[in-house]
């Protein structure tokens, strides 16, 4: 397991020995949200402990609608985008998105 550094904001915590399967993803509420319940020495736990087991994605082949409506959904301003078997890829940002569709 490794945390990778994507988001300006969150870590992607992805296996390396199951080609870079997303495994999870920690935010900064995480960590508020972890310190809030445990206090700075909760912080000296595994990283498995406090990620997003579950985080919310898209693959390459999902329309900007449906990753803009995920967002939507969870009110976030980044997803993941993995592909089928789970293998990240990257993300996306609501901006860069908007950026794109309005011109200028």
């Amino acid at each position: 397991m490794v945390a990778e550094p994507n988001y300006e904001d969150a870590v992607v915590v992805v296996d390396h020995t199951k080609s870079n399967v997303v495994i999870g993803l920690i935010c900064d509420d995480d960590v508020l949200r972890w310190i809030t319940e445990h206090g700075e020495k909760g912080l000296d736990c595994k990283v498995e402990e406090m990620m997003n087991d579950d985080p919310v994605t898209v693959t390459p082949d999902d329309t900007v609608e449906t990753a803009l409506q995920r967002m939507n959904e969870r009110i976030l301003d980044h997803i993941l985008v993995v592909s089928k078997d789970k293998e990240y890829k990257g993300w996306v940002n609501r901006y860069t998105i908007l950026n794109k569709l309005i011109p200028g």
